[in-house]
């Protein structure tokens, strides 16, 4: 079997073990959906609930999505989920194209394997297993959407693509407006093309700070953090290396972080040298750079710490993908350098997905306990409802509503949990594991509108 074919046997196997491990149950920021979702299924639903502030973000994109899917399946997470993996397929292919562009079609097979598996790292357990999360593959998938578009000399079909992954991209989630960075960096030859796109690029903004408000409660400013000058470059370089770094803290990921860019810059300098053109890697460098930057800006004040949460290696890994396109591309490297970076690669690698396969089983566990909690939500005491969401009475209303509309995980008369959610059969109580993800955001409901409001408690 070829390292081509090997690389797509990776989406049907995430997509087997999303559909064995997700629980159809709402968790933690899911919530923010329930209210429209009901609306939807009351026909009350307008526009200005879509395009409510999400946290710090516009995720009209994905809550869309989500939305949509919701009148075929009546509001089922698991599909989210799977969707996540169709997702990621979507920027595989993006991938490999970019690879056979630049290698050709058999130079470029091995490294689109070891690109793939870091596309499909468990590292990313939380995404994985949590369908809200479907919005950050979302971004990944229109980043390399945007750099495969403008890579080259793009036609004008090609540079409308990618102004539409761009868009995409930038109204669901706030880093989202890297790829118009990315983009930027591919156009700097084509400067009436440059032109166009920065102007869109800034319309976007425009756009989406329109009666836009800093979340009252936003909490993680780098401004907060003690030492701003020092924790904040100690954010980025920790963000950037816990792809491969997360199970070791936060000085192995720094140094990490820092090694990327260092390697990074130096490898693009040797493909110059050879004649190649390295604007499409360090384009999704310079994505992953400016998603770091940004979470910098809104999370160092956390301590550099919250730098290694598990969701924030999903853009970060493109940094790592836009490394081996660099490596693919330059001059070979001596043997001995190869042999041993594969090694600690490889290391680095088994290690942080070992640690996100107990992230994911801690996650898991707590949606089969949620969903057995959920079959009757007036009988569970707000402590155990304050696990899986911030504010419990909001949980509780928006539950019965649910299951009085029949959606979400009502829709097929009770909570999956499998055999955990049976009548008769409670799972105890289970307290939130330390890495387990807390809620960012809860919704509540107000004349017909839905109004979205930060907690102290975070996730995106």
């Amino acid at each position: 079997m070829t390292a081509t074919r090997l690389a797509w046997l990776l989406p049907f196997a995430m997509l087997a073990i999303v559909a064995r491990a997700v629980v159809d149950v709402p968790m933690y920021d899911e919530w923010i959906w329930s209210p429209l979702v009901l609306a939807q299924h009351a026909g009350t639903l307008g526009f200005d609930a879509l395009w409510a502030p999400q946290g710090a973000h516009r995720s009209l994109v994905p809550t869309v999505l989500a939305l949509a899917l919701a009148r075929v399946d009546g509001w089922n997470v698991r599909v989210e989920a799977l969707l996540s993996v169709g997702l990621v397929a979507f920027a595989q292919a993006s991938l490999l194209g970019l690879l056979r562009r630049h290698l050709g079609t058999a130079r470029a097979a091995w490294p689109f394997l070891l690109a793939s598996v870091l596309l499909y790292s468990f590292v990313q357990a939380e995404n994985w297993l949590w369908g809200f999360q479907l919005s950050w593959f979302l971004v990944g998938a229109c980043a390399l959407g945007v750099v495969w578009a403008l890579d080259g000399a793009p036609t004008p079909a090609h540079f409308t693509l990618a102004a539409c992954c761009a868009l995409v991209a930038s109204f669901s989630l706030l880093f989202g407006f890297a790829t118009w960075v990315a983009g930027a960096l591919l156009l700097l030859r084509a400067r009436t093309r440059l032109a166009v796109w920065l102007v869109l690029g800034a319309l976007a903004a425009a756009l989406f700070l329109r009666g836009y408000q800093v979340p009252r409660f936003e909490n993680g400013w780098i401004g907060d953090a003690a030492a701003p000058l020092i924790d904040g470059p100690q954010f980025l370089l920790a963000y950037l290396g816990a792809p491969l770094g997360l199970v070791g803290g936060r000085w192995l990921s720094e140094a990490l972080g820092l090694g990327l860019l260092l390697s990074c810059a130096l490898l693009a300098r040797r493909v110059v040298r050879a004649g190649g053109t390295p604007a499409p890697w360090l384009a999704l460098v310079a994505f992953a750079l400016v998603a770091a930057a940004l979470e910098t800006v809104g999370r160092a004040g956390n301590s550099v710490d919250a730098a290694l949460a598990f969701r924030y290696t999903t853009p970060a890994s493109l940094g790592w993908i836009g490394l081996i396109g660099l490596a693919a591309q330059a001059p070979p490297l001596s043997l001995a350098t190869r042999r041993a970076a594969l090694a600690l690669g490889g290391a680095l690698f088994v290690a942080v997905n070992a640690a996100g396969a107990f992230e994911g089983l801690q996650l898991a566990g707590m949606q089969r306990a949620a969903a057995a909690a959920l079959v009757d939500p007036s009988a569970v005491d707000d402590d155990e409802l304050a696990q899986y969401e911030n504010d419990p009475a909001f949980l509780r209303a928006q539950a019965l509503a649910l299951r009085a509309a029949r959606l979400g995980p009502y829709a097929g008369g009770g909570p999956d949990a499998f055999s955990a959610a049976r009548p008769g059969s409670r799972a105890p109580s289970a307290s939130p594991p330390s890495c387990a993800p807390r809620s960012e955001t809860s919704a509540s409901t107000a004349d017909g509108r839905t109004v979205a409001r930060t907690e102290t408690g975070r996730h995106r």
